[in-house]
């Protein structure tokens, strides 16, 4: 992916514990965990809600990575099953939300809610499983994603849509909305489009 670096989250649990607390007095982290497509959520089946000590933190820590909590981003869960239906699981972190690193992660500029809509969709995730044998996912693999520029017209519909699936991720009709367009944007047919589509019928039955 050329157009930007695939990093893992700036707060190592283990590295940077002393950080961490499970008070919310401090400012919230985002885990893995928590991170689903278009959607944050604070209901985890394993561990904690995690609090940083972002003072502290960035008082000792001033490096390029430790800065990124200034810029929105897209966030993916940096681990999932190699049998999950989805590989990839993305959305938009805000600004001022600090990452744990079992989250990964992209700094994308204005093409942001573009880029989310590409790597959330069916065909970016079926390449992404045909690349990955285990159930990390590194950021080598991310950075390896074919990534193509749409005209200005497919891309203003890649980014209407994925606005508003961050309001309602669940929409089947917009997902699917989603994926027809990505489809166009890599000039699929309707054969390599039914390949793609196989995946996905076949873990719903």
């Amino acid at each position: 992916m050329e157009f930007s670096k695939c990093y893992t989250g700036e707060i190592d649990l283990s590295l940077n514990k002393k950080y961490v607390h499970l008070e919310n007095t401090y400012t919230k982290m985002l885990r893995g965990a928590q991170v689903q497509k278009f959607y944050i959520t604070d209901d985890i089946s394993q561990g904690d809600i995690l609090y940083l000590d972002d003072v502290l933190y960035l008082k000792e820590n001033d490096t390029p990575r430790s800065k990124h909590h200034c810029e929105k981003r897209i966030v993916m869960q940096g681990i999932t099953g190699v049998n999950e239906k989805y590989r990839l699981k993305m959305t938009i972190a805000d600004e001022g939300m600090f990452c744990a690193n079992s989250v990964n992660y992209l700094i994308c500029g204005e093409m942001i809610y573009y880029f989310l809509g590409l790597l959330n969709s069916h065909l970016l995730n079926w390449f992404f499983a045909k690349l990955s044998t285990n159930s990390n996912v590194n950021g080598y693999e991310v950075d390896n994603i074919p990534i193509k520029i749409a005209n200005d017209a497919l891309m203003r519909e890649v980014e209407s849509t994925v606005q508003s699936l961050l309001e309602e991720p669940n929409n089947q009709q917009m997902l699917q909305e989603l994926d027809a367009v990505v489809y166009k944007i890599y000039s699929l047919t309707e054969d390599e489009q039914k390949i793609v589509e196989q995946r996905y019928r076949r873990e719903e039955k």
